[in-house]
């Protein structure tokens, strides 16, 4: 005996049936799906350079280039206010929705984050966009509060039949908030990658400054002529420096306090003066380190021609102040100037 039954009026009436019919028929459509071959990267990145231009152009009649006749695009997931299937359906959304509500478009594809499908003809891409929206109230009327400058970062998984588009669903999220920063559609993609992760900002590496006298490295141009003060170039001819021994103890600020009835040459005969007892202190004048242009005044002596007290101050050897002492500098300088 042999019974036949119409699985179709089954599942009609049995709810379990027609679940199962479901699944046979989802299976199907998967088996037939998976067949496809893989899409390339080439026909990606011309796709959505195409969905790019579209946008920002504003132009439907680009879109027969782009999807397919029988093509569905999901502008929102489970929306069927915002699902729109066949060509003529998105082209009209395009003409409502990207033509008529929006301005200044922006658009960047971050291809270096592409992801395709290695068995199916299936890829996910993600951009970024920014455009001034127009929202209408219930009435439809617009204001100038209508207006708004619109930021997203947008994923989008997209579905190819013979380089065409035949089916795309996009997620989009709104990039705004106090936390949030717009890194901007011209960063480069490592700046977008560490971003969108909130990595650190990576440290800058302190320039340096190099000794050309010896090859060593300086955070900074202070302590290089640190280095240079306390040094002086080897004298065989050979790079490199050699430590100044007591550089810093060879000599010692002495300020003297004067005064003048005549103000004629007497930065001359102060500086004559002490660089004679220098040199006949140290028993060789020729030592001596006084230059007429080595004293420092707290006013200079062509301001004023006396003077009750007027402060100079200049450097002398160390050893030479030591060995007659400061105490008796002031009479030694007096029966010079005598």
């Amino acid at each position: 005996r042999i019974e036949w039954h119409n699985t179709r009026n089954d599942a009609r009436r049995d709810p379990s049936a027609r679940a199962q019919e479901k699944k046979r028929n989802y299976l199907q459509i998967v088996r037939q799906t998976s067949v496809m071959p893989s899409v390339s990267r080439e026909t990606v990145l011309a796709a959505v350079r195409t969905y790019g231009d579209a946008w920002t152009t504003q132009d439907p009649s680009i879109l027969p280039t782009l999807f397919t006749s029988d093509a569905i695009y999901v502008e929102r997931a489970y929306d069927r206010n915002a699902t729109f299937r066949g060509l003529d359906s998105i082209i009209e959304y395009w003409r409502y929705q990207i033509c008529g509500k929006q301005s200044n478009i922006k658009f960047r594809h971050v291809a270096s984050e592409m992801i395709r499908d290695a068995d199916e003809p299936m890829a996910v891409v993600k951009w970024l966009a920014e455009f001034d929206n127009r929202r209408e109230n219930r009435a439809g009327a617009t204001s100038d509060k209508t207006h708004k400058r619109v930021r997203f970062c947008q994923m989008a998984k997209l579905i190819f039949d013979d380089g065409k588009i035949c089916y795309l669903e996009e997620y989009a999220q709104s990039v705004q908030g106090p936390g949030v920063k717009w890194p901007g559609l011209d960063a480069p993609d490592v700046e977008l990658w560490r971003l969108i992760r909130q990595d650190p900002e990576p440290v800058a590496e302190k320039e340096t400054v190099l000794c050309k006298r010896c090859g060593a490295l300086f955070p900074s141009r202070t302590q290089l002529f640190r280095h240079l003060k306390a040094t002086e170039m080897r004298e065989d001819g050979k790079a490199g420096c050699i430590p100044i021994e007591d550089k810093e103890d060879d000599s010692i600020w002495v300020c003297l306090s004067l005064g003048y009835t005549s103000n004629e040459n007497v930065n001359d005969i102060v500086c004559r003066v002490l660089h004679d007892l220098e040199g006949n202190v140290d028993g060789n004048i020729e030592k001596a380190t006084i230059e007429t242009d080595d004293l420092t005044w707290a006013m200079p002596p062509h301001w004023s021609t006396s003077a009750v007290v007027n402060v100079a101050s200049t450097k002398m050897r160390r050893s030479f102040v030591n060995r007659i002492s400061v105490g008796a500098l002031p009479s030694l300088l007096n029966t010079k100037l005598k």
